[in-house]
């Protein structure tokens, strides 16, 4: 024997039905943004990394370079704008 739904159960199955569609789109899209933002962690992360290494490698050549021109020199203050050297006495 079938029996035909009234309307408000008919409804009330259809509104549930809509909710649970809307909610597993939105699982769905929830899903990719967060795959999309570990992604772009992940390349902030890398970048990072590259920079902090980078700037040990600067620290070095800094190094390196007021080492020289402390032979150079000797000791005193270098004035970029002009191009001069004082040293100290």
């Amino acid at each position: 024997m079938t029996k035909k739904l009234n309307t408000e159960d008919l409804d009330a199955i259809t509104a549930l039905k809509t909710k649970f569609q809307e909610n597993y789109s939105t699982i769905g899209l929830i899903t990719i943004d967060e795959h999309t933002l570990t992604e772009q962690l992940e390349y902030v992360k890398s970048k990072r990394q590259a920079l902090l290494a980078e700037f040990a490698e600067l620290r070095t050549s800094e190094d390196e370079l007021m080492a020289k021109l402390k032979d150079t020199y000797g000791d005193g203050e270098i004035n970029l704008t002009d191009g001069t050297f004082t040293a100290v006495d």
